[in-house]
C-alpha cells in the first residue's frame, strides 16, 4: 500500500463483484482512521470493535461511546420508499453536521441511481472536504451510480467487474487500461488511480 497516500477529507470510489475483494481492502484501508461510519445496506459489513446500530435514532448515542459505527437500517425499511429515502437522507446530513468523520456506503446503488443522488449524499461529495469529511463509497454495479460519487473522487479502486459496461464507465475517467486487464476475481488485485497525482491507473497487488 506503499503509493495510496488517503487524507481523512478525501472521496474514494471502490467498484468490484461480491468476492472480489473490495469490502476487505476498504475495512484495512479505513482502520488507522479514528472516527468513521458505515452504511450497511447490504447487512453484510461487519467490523470487530465497531458499534452495530439499527435504529437511525440511536446514532448520536452510539457516536458519545464509539469511533467506529455501523449503521444497519433494517430490510423492512426499503418497503416504504418515502420513509426510506428520508431516513438515508437525514443520515447522510447527519455526517454533515457532525464533521470530522468518514462516510462509507457499503453498497451506492442502494442510496442512488445514475439520475438521482440524495442532496446529503451530494452535500458529502461536493462540500464535505471543508468539514473534514470523507466521503468513502463501494459499488457492484458502477454503470448504475450516480457520476458524482466516481467523477468527485479523488482515490478509485476498481476490482474484478463481471460486466464490460460497468468497466466502460470507470475507464471514461481512468483510462483504458481498465478495459485491457479485468483483474481476476479470486486474485484480489485492483486497479488505483489517484487523480490528482497520477497520469494513468498502476495494477495493484491484493492488500
Amino acid at each position: 500500500m506503499d503509493i495510496i497516500r488517503i487524507n481523512p477529507n478525501d472521496r474514494c470510489f471502490f467498484g468490484g463483484m461480491t468476492g472480489s475483494g473490495k469490502t476487505y481492502a476498504a475495512k484495512k484501508m479505513l482502520d488507522p482512521f479514528k472516527y468513521v461510519v458505515v452504511l450497511d445496506n447490504k447487512g453484510m459489513f461487519n467490523w470487530s470493535g465497531a458499534a452495530l446500530v439499527r435504529d437511525f435514532d440511536k446514532l448520536y448515542k452510539a457516536s458519545q461511546t464509539h469511533n467506529k459505527i455501523v449503521y444497519r437500517p433494517p430490510a423492512e425499511l426499503e418497503a416504504n420508499k418515502a420513509e426510506f429515502t428520508a431516513t438515508m437522507d437525514a443520515f447522510f446530513w447527519w455526517i454533515y453536521q457532525r464533521q470530522n468523520t468518514i462516510c462509507y456506503v457499503d453498497e451506492a446503488t442502494a442510496v442512488c441511481d445514475s439520475y438521482n443522488i440524495l442532496p446529503g449524499h451530494n452535500a458529502l461529495m461536493k462540500r464535505g472536504r471543508e468539514l473534514n469529511i470523507g466521503c468513502w463509497n463501494a459499488s457492484q454495479q458502477p454503470v448504475n451510480c450516480h457520476n458524482t460519487i466516481i467523477s468527485e473522487a479523488e482515490h478509485l479502486f476498481i476490482f474484478y467487474l463481471s460486466l464490460e459496461g460497468h468497466r466502460r464507465k470507470v475507464a471514461g475517467i481512468m483510462g483504458d487500461d481498465v478495459l485491457k486487464f479485468n483483474p481476476p476475481k479470486k486474485e484480489h488485485r485492483f486497479w488505483y488511480l489517484d487523480q490528482a497525482n497520477m497520469e494513468r491507473p498502476v495494477l495493484h497487488d491484493a492488500l
